[in-house]
């Protein structure tokens, strides 16, 4: 309809565990064009909302865009909306944001990645709106994404140093390690490893956001 939004193709937005569980939806305006990310084509622009941990109908939305910018999938968008009968938007849900991001771009891109970059008629230039998406594996879709932006520079990077030492002090006298395993994740959503909170907190060190430890001081 004339001045009415655009068709739109949504898709259910799953975990790419073995549960294969909803965590949300994705959708792109019929006709986006479809992009190389190295070996499979992503929608150039896709809008996708998800769900945070805990009852569904109590926890704020999360709306995010990603859009792909010289071939890399980007986030241009985050928006949390809290329900109207739901729980307050609090730091705790901004941090799982903060924590979750290549969680989230891997399940996006793997959900809409696709094998071919032409979606029209044959012999014709009309949209093919009737026939399903030639869907990308997953796995490759998820390599796709690792590849493109390896080697790119990580801006969160000094972010991470930051949140590391800020929760290694707090917890100095407890058990920092466990902390800062409770505070990130890792693709799968799970807590990070001993193993990894322990390189961020070395990381952390050489990067001059915590002090160089001395004999008889806590070492992670």
């Amino acid at each position: 309809m004339a001045g009415g939004a655009p068709l739109q193709e949504t898709y259910d937005l799953r975990a790419g565990d073995e549960t294969g569980v909803k965590v949300g939806e994705i959708s792109w305006a019929f006709g986006t064009p479809l992009v190389a990310v190295r070996d499979v084509f992503v929608p150039e622009r896709i809008d996708a909302w998800g769900y945070f941990p805990g009852k569904a109908r109590e926890q704020p939305v999360l709306r995010m865009t990603i859009e792909v910018r010289q071939g890399i999938p980007s986030f241009t968008r985050f928006e949390v909306t809290a329900a109207s009968d739901g729980v307050e938007i609090t730091g705790a849900h901004l941090g799982l944001v903060r924590d979750n991001l290549e969680w989230w771009r891997d399940m996006i891109v793997r959900n809409a990645a696709q094998r071919s970059a032409s979606r029209v008629q044959p012999g014709t230039d009309v949209w093919d709106t009737l026939t399903a998406p030639d869907w990308a594996d997953g796995g490759a879709a998820s390599e796709a994404v690792r590849e493109v932006r390896r080697g790119r520079p990580r801006k969160a990077t000094d972010a991470r140093h930051e949140r590391v030492a800020m929760i290694y002090k707090a917890h100095l006298s407890g058990k920092p390690l466990e902390a800062i395993r409770d505070a990130f994740r890792d693709s799968d959503g799970n807590n990070i490893s001993r193993r990894t909170a322990a390189r961020y907190v070395s990381d952390a060190r050489k990067a001059g956001h915590l002090p160089a430890t001395s004999q008889g001081m806590r070492k992670a």
